[in-house]
């Protein structure tokens, strides 16, 4: 992470055996989300990694939602009691609030997809942590 910014990468030590999945789904951006200059990529990704940093309470805290919360589900457990891996911690926030439209509508129909071919993957109490933008 940079200086104002908080940027979380999935980490799974070398034997494996933490009892944390980590994964991640990606979505595509390109040009017409960002623009064409060299360094408007750049640009794009390091906004998206200021507002986690704000949103997590300027301390590199990773903003955090559980599926649950983040697909609208009445009745979500919250992150309080979620099992993550991120260091130094999480904070409950709504992660559309960090995340563009186009990408949290992506991950939107990608959770339950993933959730009907790998069991588990779209349980309403997995906790999600944002941003991870490189």
């Amino acid at each position: 992470s940079e200086e104002g910014g908080v940027v979380v990468n999935g980490m799974s030590l070398y034997a494996r055996d933490s009892g944390v999945a980590n994964s991640a789904i990606v979505v595509n951006v390109g040009p017409d989300d960002f623009g064409t200059h060299p360094l408007d990529g750049v640009s794009f990704q390091r906004e998206w990694e200021r507002k986690a940093y704000e949103l997590g309470g300027s301390n590199f805290y990773a903003p955090a939602q559980t599926v649950g919360q983040f697909l609208g589900l009445s009745q979500a457990p919250s992150v309080q009691n979620s099992i993550y891996s991120y260091e130094p911690g999480i904070v409950n926030c709504d992660l559309h609030d960090c995340l563009p439209s186009f990408v949290t509508s992506v991950l939107e129909r990608a959770l339950p997809y993933w959730g009907r071919r790998i069991r588990g993957f779209d349980d309403p109490a997995v906790c999600m942590t944002g941003v991870e933008t490189r």
